[in-house]
């Protein structure tokens, strides 16, 4: 499901979702092969179903040897749409009023990787060096 859902302007709704099948496809069965669908006249789907799961992250990796953060999600992202402002490190896992000078803000990237699960972010000098 991650490689369709990484193509734009294939299943994205009913209107942009058909199937097209040679007659090798799948046989009855006594043998008798489909009637084929063309590409150029190929078949639109009756029902469809958007997605409407958020994608979770499952983990992520710092490398500071490379300047890099990666995220790993359990789907695929638009990874342009990772906003890295919204990203905090964080020295602990419950951030309190009392500790919350062991966090920090990270701002902007430098790269970012293309759509997929994985989506690694090239730092800025000014997260690394701040």
């Amino acid at each position: 499901m991650n490689e369709l859902k990484r193509k734009q302007g294939v299943a994205d709704n009913g209107n942009t979702t058909f199937v097209s099948m040679s007659a090798s496809g799948v046989a009855d069965m006594r043998g008798n092969a489909v009637v084929a669908w063309a590409g150029s006249a190929a078949l639109q789907c009756q029902s469809y179903t958007a997605d409407r799961t958020s994608p979770t992250l499952v983990n992520f990796s710092l490398d500071l040897t490379q300047e890099t953060i990666t995220f790993t999600f359990d789907e695929t992202v638009n990874a342009s749409s990772l906003l890295l402002s919204s990203v905090t490190l964080q020295g602990v896992s419950l951030l309190s009023v009392s500790n919350v000078s062991r966090s920090f803000a990270l701002t902007t990237a430098s790269s970012i990787s293309a759509d997929g699960f994985i989506v690694t972010v090239g730092l800025t000098t000014s997260d690394l060096n701040e």
